[in-house]
């Protein structure tokens, strides 16, 4: 089974939280299913809420639509989660056309990012575009599972920056991926297992600007969340951490925790 919680601050700047989330469970074919996105609004005249919601809006569809059917009709699992993430990225792709579209109308750019996670017996798989990101926790460990679609991601790669010099670079938020404000876009898939007792974080990028991994490993150690609200607890606490050391950005976060594994 999977504790879950959801948490989101409007920050100690914005007058609108541009951010939205998405956290279903369910039960399938007898075991637990997860399904989890933070989708990270920008836009001007307050659309990037226009734009966040509308995706996590049809993410909900397709869970309950479109996911039943890959399930029951593929019965080896790796196979359903390549078919779920492919599914996905189809998702993902119309939405970047329909939100393009929906700007061009209006007459001001939006854009969301997206971070999604589906979980099904011991599997995972990650779609994410943007610089949302998911974490995860595993035996006292924690790894980045995602990779930012970023400027200084692309410095970083190319060897122009290190890892110290990017989280102050004034072009750290500049994207060069984003769902309905760019031309076209090429979201990333990223598959593994996880065991009991392992926590994902699945947040914008106001919720760890502020906030190392290491200092991740230490508020969601899984010891100290055996229940949903203790996991809820944990999450305002970052949150908390991240508006007194002054971050500007809206604040969302989804923490899921695997227990009972078989």
């Amino acid at each position: 089974m999977f504790l879950t919680a959801a948490e989101t601050n409007v920050g100690i700047k914005k007058k609108t939280n541009q951010d939205s989330m998405l956290l279903k469970t369910a039960d399938a074919d007898g075991y637990p299913v997860c399904f989890a996105a933070v989708c990270d609004g920008m836009g001007g005249l307050a659309k990037g809420e226009v734009a966040s919601g509308e995706l996590t809006k049809h993410l909900s569809s397709w869970f309950e639509d479109e996911l039943p059917f890959i399930i029951n009709g593929v019965d080896e699992v790796h196979h359903m989660m390549d078919e779920a993430s492919d599914s996905l990225i189809r998702l993902l792709k119309r939405c970047d056309v329909m939100i393009s579209e929906y700007s061009e109308r209006i007459g001001a750019d939006c854009g969301t990012t997206a971070c999604i996670t589906l979980m099904y017996r011991d599997h995972y798989v990650v779609v994410n575009v943007g610089d949302s990101r998911l974490y995860k926790i595993s035996e006292g460990e924690i790894d980045q599972i995602t990779k930012d679609h970023t400027w200084i991601q692309e410095m970083i790669d190319a060897g122009k920056l290190t890892h110290e010099e990017a989280k102050y670079h004034k072009n750290r938020s500049v994207l060069t991926q984003c769902i309905g404000a760019m031309e076209g876009v090429s979201p990333d898939k990223t598959f593994g297992t996880y065991g009991n007792d392992d926590v994902f974080i699945v947040c914008c990028d106001g919720f760890r600007h502020a906030v190392s991994p290491d200092e991740f490993l230490r508020l969601f150690q899984t010891d100290r969340m055996n229940s949903e609200k203790s996991i809820s607890d944990r999450c305002k606490l970052a949150i908390d951490i991240n508006m007194q050391r002054k971050e500007k950005d809206n604040i969302s976060v989804i923490v899921i925790k695997t227990t009972n594994q078989e």
